[in-house]
């Protein structure tokens, strides 16, 4: 699979005789007759359809296509003709005797895989196709849906190629990838700590509130609360540098060889070992409850006082001091009591996801640990009117309410306490590291010369702790933070629905949407995806969940959205599925849609301009990304002509929840980004700030309507800024400088027809954009995008979508839904007569051709109904729509 920025591609192609040379110009016959050839020259039998392919379709084919043109090839086969059409470097046959894999590039690894399916009798199916290198095929074998995703078979015909892939070079693969997470990780506890926002005090206070809550107030079930946000937001460095103010107990429960801070072996033997043997639930509270007081004696004991512990510490004092401070046989209950204490001592359950366990070993007498460690600790207080030893539950991976379930999911789980209560304290929130990093580097408020932005990376240290480090912006951490986006190590390409939510958090990082508060995804976004939870209720019923701007993270997304065919088989069908659902919650999906073109714009821009995603590009580089192709349009015409060599920046858009300022449009700038206005502003609808000398911005006007014509003279006046922004944080004296230095783009994402014109009286005139025409897009992606701009508030809206979802993603299965059957046996809720917009684009296409219909292949849905109509009439019969429950 071909990356748009990082590969630039020369190929040579069947060196025949009266052959172009140009594939992308070959004609019906060239590509018949070169394939004819193949299929001869390796006694292969074509399918009939090989005649329709011309030009870029033939080239654009990926190896899983090819398959369709023949009748009984091989995978090998087919990646002999792909790579005749694509050379590449790489050997085709590899020995047997291999057992290091680990160098080998994707030509390589597609003949490993292929040449294991010829020899037992398999067929590669599309994930297979999409291994890019071996670390993907190392990540996808520990897939329990391996067999299945990548041959169609069953588990144990891939036995061996499972056996060898990860018996060859599975550490080797893994290492750089673990190295670099290491690296990153171990460099967040050593750097100086950064808390402009007073968080760690803010922590620390309502760990002193709920103690003391929790000892006056019988209204509560255990002394404990989760600390919830998150991957990388620094969750962990809170709680070590709460532990130079509060004493502290670290208890790690990390299982693999990756991440930081490690596994804390000592201690978890010293609370846990040997409590398997108690006799009952009461036996194993009784002996739990005895170690809480021993560990926290041995803390007040051997710990050093916040007021003396080492400042510049990068461990928990009591890792550093282990061996003494859990040797808890050494502290005897009958001498040593508890001191009398208003501070707590924290008990820190790090990686607590496997408290959650609840296999036998794990969960004796039906309770996993983290139950048994609820009644222990209650027990404890209960027991012991001195106790402060007060536990924090943290983990990344696991959803808000696992540690504090809200009370309608789990109410026969707590038992009241002897003298009632069964609430549970709230979750703390962190939300103090983000931007922490790039607080000091921000410009000052006031400032209107932005040039300073053009040479600065700076922007790439906005967000959590985590993706702000400052690490140089290479390939290897834009990997390393889609990996995380994608929810870790899981292949791209997973069947399983978990996954789906990946694609999701790769759309949703760039795009200003909203996330529905009520939604149980929303919890799997925060713990798997790096969405961030921003509030929650206090039943934890519902919260508040967002991307928020971070421009490196963005930038990482942007990989994987110009990934060839990884935009309209992955990421756009899971959108659709997401606001079909409600999941997301986009208000217009003309905005949407257009958000996504700006950004592929942007995007477009940095690889023609060898620049990273997100960088400083030349606006007018963008304006014509947003062109249709062959369009002689000089966008320049709709540039102030002191901003003809200016730049912008854009990466991602944010939703703008306040009114604009410039100096807003100032840190919109310096983030690179844009900001989508809230609903009913007049005039403009989105804003990117321009990099100049003094205040500038683009301002852009979204229309989804199919009958709109071009924006009349009243409306381009009314983008100006002293007309549309004149309810703002920006003064009339400002306005009426920025009409002076703004660029006003009207995109009418609806219009049937393609077109672009700069219009106006004014000396400086706006760009006007007619249907989703840009040069920047690919033909399937528009597809897929006008799938999305289709839709509307009614049942043929809500099954065409699913449908049309269908046949742009990488699912082929049956479809039951018809709407003419809607229509028969519906009353109220649907007209009784058929409609040509009952066919999705694509079966739109179909009728078409099969009417003697041409031209048909970058039309609009409306378009092709209008030529339908022209052609058949203006209400279809009955059977034309009949044939179409399928997908």
């Amino acid at each position: 699979m071909q990356t748009k920025f990082y590969s630039f591609l020369f190929f040579k192609f069947f060196a025949q005789e009266g052959i172009r040379a140009d594939i992308i110009k070959w004609t019906n016959g060239v590509v018949a007759r070169c394939l004819t050839d193949f299929a001869d020259g390796n006694k292969l039998k074509l399918r009939s359809p090989r005649m329709q392919l011309s030009d870029s379709d033939f080239f654009e084919m990926s190896p899983f296509s090819l398959t369709a043109l023949f009748e009984d090839s091989s995978d090998i086969d087919v990646l002999n003709l792909y790579y005749q059409i694509h050379p590449t470097e790489g050997r085709v046959s590899l020995d047997e005797s291999m057992t290091d894999f680990s160098n080998l590039n994707t030509k390589e690894i597609l003949y490993l895989v292929a040449a294991y399916a010829k020899k037992h009798s398999l067929r590669m199916q599309p994930t297979a196709y999409c291994i890019e290198d071996y670390a993907d095929l190392v990540s996808a074998v520990q897939m329990k849906n391996f067999a299945r995703n990548f041959f169609r078979c069953k588990p144990e015909n891939c036995v061996e190629l499972v056996d060898i892939i990860q018996n060859s070079g599975e550490k080797r693969i893994k290492e750089p990838i673990k190295d670099y997470e290491m690296k990153q990780l171990e460099a967040s506890f050593s750097r100086k700590y950064r808390d402009p926002w007073d968080g760690v005090d803010h922590f620390v206070q309502y760990v002193k509130d709920c103690c003391k809550e929790y000892r006056t107030r019988p209204l509560y079930f255990a002394p404990y609360i989760a600390l919830v946000q998150c991957s990388g937001s620094g969750k962990s460095r809170l709680l070590l540098e709460s532990s130079k103010k509060l004493r502290a107990l670290y208890v790690c429960f990390r299982t693999g060889t990756t991440g930081y801070p490690p596994r804390s072996t000592i201690a978890i033997s010293a609370l846990f070992d040997g409590l398997n043997r108690a006799k009952d639930e009461e036996a194993y509270k009784k002996a739990l409850a005895g170690r809480l007081k021993q560990a926290e004696i041995s803390a007040r004991k051997h710990l050093p006082t916040p007021e003396t512990a080492f400042a510049g510490g990068s461990t928990f004092e009591s890792e550093q001091l282990c061996e003494k401070v859990w040797d808890l046989e050494s502290i005897d209950l009958e001498k040593e009591k508890l001191p009398v204490s208003q501070d707590p001592v924290l008990l820190i359950f790090d990686e607590a996801r496997e408290l959650l366990n609840e296999s036998p070993k794990e969960a004796p007498f039906g309770l996993n640990k983290f139950r048994l460690i609820q009644k222990a600790l209650r027990a404890y207080w209960e027991d012991n009117k001195n106790a402060m030893l007060f536990a924090v539950l943290v983990d990344t991976s696991s959803k808000i309410n696992a540690f504090p379930p809200s009370s309608k999911v789990d109410p026969p789980a707590r038992q009241f306490r002897d003298d009632g209560g069964a609430l549970l304290l709230h979750p703390f929130v962190w939300r103090g590291s983000f931007d922490a990093i790039f607080h000091d580097l921000k410009l000052p408020d006031g400032t209107r010369d932005l040039t300073s932005l053009l040479t600065s990376s700076n922007y790439l240290q906005a967000g959590r702790p985590l993706v702000a480090l400052p690490f140089p912006d290479t390939n290897q951490q834009r990997d390393f933070l889609l990996r995380k986006l994608r929810g870790g190590f899981q292949g791209r390409d997973s069947m399983d629905p978990g996954r789906n939510l990946g694609y999701l958090s790769i759309m949703l990082v760039r795009l200003a949407t909203t996330i529905s508060c009520h939604c149980k995804a929303a919890a799997e976004l925060v713990a798997e995806h790096m969405v961030h939870l921003l509030a929650s209720d206090v039943l934890r019923e519902q919260m508040f969940v967002s991307h928020l701007v971070e421009p490196r993270l963005a930038s990482a997304a942007s990989v994987a959205w110009n990934t060839e065919g990884y935009l309209e088989q992955y990421l756009l069908p899971e959108l659709q599925r997401a606001l079909i659902s409600g999941l997301v919650s986009a208000g217009d999906r003309g905005e949407v849609v257009a958000q996504m073109v700006l950004l592929i714009a942007f995007d477009t821009a940095c690889i023609l301009n060898q620049k990273n995603p997100g960088e400083c590009v030349p606006l007018v580089t963008v304006l014509e990304q947003l062109l249709p192709e062959g369009s002689q349009v000089d966008v320049r015409n709709a540039i102030p002509h002191s901003l003809h060599d200016a730049s912008v920046a854009c990466g991602q858009f944010v939703q703008l929840a306040h009114q604009l300022s410039l100096n807003t449009n100032v840190q919109l700038a310096e983030r690179h980004c844009g900001a989508l206005f809230k609903a009913k502003q007049p005039g403009v609808d989105a804003v990117v700030p321009i990099i100049a000398s003094v205040s500038a911005m683009v301002l852009f006007q979204f229309k989804n309507l199919a009958k709109q014509g071009k924006a009349s003279a009243d409306q381009c006046s009314a983008m100006y800024p002293s007309v549309s922004l004149k309810d703002q944080k920006i003064s009339k004296e400002e306005l009426f400088e920025l009409d002076k230095k703004c660029v006003r783009v009207f995109m009418h994402l609806g219009a049937y027809e393609d077109s672009a014109e700069c219009s106006g009286e004014d000396s400086t005139k706006s760009l006007q954009i007619f249907g989703l025409s840009s040069r920047c897009l690919s033909e399937p992606v528009v597809r897929s995008l006008e799938m999305l701009l289709d839709a509307s508030n009614s049942i043929e809206s809500f099954v065409l979508d699913q449908k049309a979802a269908l046949e742009v993603g990488v699912s082929c299965i049956p479809f039951p839904d018809d709407i003419s059957d809607f229509r028969k046996i519906l009353p109220f809720v649907i007209d009784n007569k058929p409609q040509w917009s009952d066919l999705t684009v694509v079966e739109l296409q179909s009728k078409c051709k099969e009417n003697g219909l041409s031209g048909i292949w970058r039309l609009r849905k409306q378009a092709l109904i209008k030529k339908l109509m022209q052609e058949v009439g203006s209400e279809p019969r009955d059977k034309s729509l009949q044939g179409f429950g399928q997908v």
